[in-house]
Parts: structure tokens; sequence; C-alpha cells
């Protein structure tokens, strides 16, 4: 029965990995090619029950009794990620009529990042915390098919945030701590474990410095500010 057991795991993951790039083959990428981004800087995810694997999602459990019901709906919207939703008030250091201004773009740069997080995601196949464990019972949406590492938010809010505090420099401090601020929902919401985050963050990161050396990127510009 127990091998039974784990012969089952491999072929769950394979079940998982094809209907994840069946939903995911509709990707592309706008500004960037696939070459542009070395994602060979980036560490894998902790082995699988290994003590920083088991430490990950430990730390993802006691968060379930901590976060709060406001957190939550919080969370939740902040997973929309659009750029009301991510920098926007009351949290984020953007008006309202900014938000609006930027949409687009954000669209556009938001789906760079997660090209690059969805190939990793697709080579390591890590599961999500609630698809380990019955004590995590996340408070954020997402599929229940999805993949964990690396964060695709958190790439999104750190290459985001890392764009408008070049058209924002007064704000960029205010940018980067709402992106960490975004990437730790994702745990504190049960859907990602901190190394998730991490690796995200150095996605978004990674993207962020191809962009701005892009020819078409700094040729089309960004949206004109508001000052």
């Amino acid at each position: 029965m127990k091998k039974t057991k784990w012969l089952l795991i491999p072929l769950a993951l394979i079940i998982l990995f094809v209907i994840y790039w069946n939903r995911q083959s509709h990707l592309r990428l706008y500004y960037l090619d696939s070459a542009a981004v070395s994602l060979t800087e980036i560490t894998p995810p902790p082995a699988f029950n290994s003590a920083q694997d088991l430490s990950d999602l430990a730390i993802v459990t006691e968060w379930q009794s901590r976060r709060t019901q406001g957190e939550c709906e919080q969370y939740e919207f902040e997973s929309k990620a659009s750029a009301l939703a991510f920098f926007g008030p009351p949290n984020g250091p953007l008006t309202y009529e900014e938000t609006q201004r930027l949409e687009s773009f954000h669209k556009r740069l938001f789906d760079e990042a997660n090209y690059f997080t969805r190939t990793l995601k697709k080579k390591w196949l890590r599961p999500r915390p609630f698809n380990r464990s019955v004590k995590i019972r996340p408070c954020i949406h997402v599929h229940a098919d999805s993949l964990s590492y690396p964060s695709g938010h958190a790439a999104a809010a750190k290459l985001t945030a890392r764009v408008y505090g070049q058209m924002y420099p007064a704000r960029a401090e205010a940018f980067l701590k709402r992106s960490e601020e975004i990437g730790f929902g994702r745990v504190k919401g049960g859907v990602h474990y901190p190394s998730d985050i991490k690796a995200g963050m150095e996605v978004g990161e990674l993207v962020y410095r191809s962009l701005i050396i892009n020819e078409k990127f700094n040729k089309e510009g960004r949206p004109s500010p508001s000052l």
C-alpha cells in the first residue's frame, strides 16, 4: 500500500504539469525575448521534505491563525495584480488617477515577469502549500492545480516597483516596501512559501535589469507620470 502511494505522487505531479502547461501556453513577451533573462542565477526550490522545505511549510502554517479577515480581503484584492491593487490607495504610493493611467503598461509588465516565473514553475513543479497540508487553508483564490515556485506575483511586484521607482523617484523606497508587503501577503494568505517569494523577487529584479537596457522598452517609453 505504501509503495503504491509513493508511486502515485510522481503521476500526480505529471498531471499537474500537463494541465498547467496547457492553461499557460498563451503567455507571451511584449518587450523581451525568451533568451534576454538568464534564469540560471535562480536557486532551485528546497528539496521536498528537506529541513528548509519543512521550515517553509511551518511558516505558512503558523500564519493561518495569525492573519485577520481584513488582511485576507486585502491579499485577495492584491491577487488581481493590477496597478490599483498593487500600488493604489490606501496602502500604496500611487493615487487612484495615477494607477488608471498605468494599467495597460502595468499589465504588460506583469505578463513580462510571469513569462519567466512560469518557465521555472514548469521546470520545478513545486506544489502549493495547501496541496501538502490540510492545516493550510488559503484565503486567496488560486487554481488548485497551479504551481508555487517561484512566485509570479512577487516577481511582478518587484519588477513594477523598480520601474515605477524610476518614474517617480521620490517614491522609489515606498514602491519597494510595498512590493515586499505584496510578496509576504502571498505567504500569509496560504498560497506560497517564503522561498517562493524570495525567488520571485530575484526573477523580478533580473527582468528589470534586462528591460532597462532593452531598445523596444526604452523607445516606447513609460506613461508620463503626473507631477
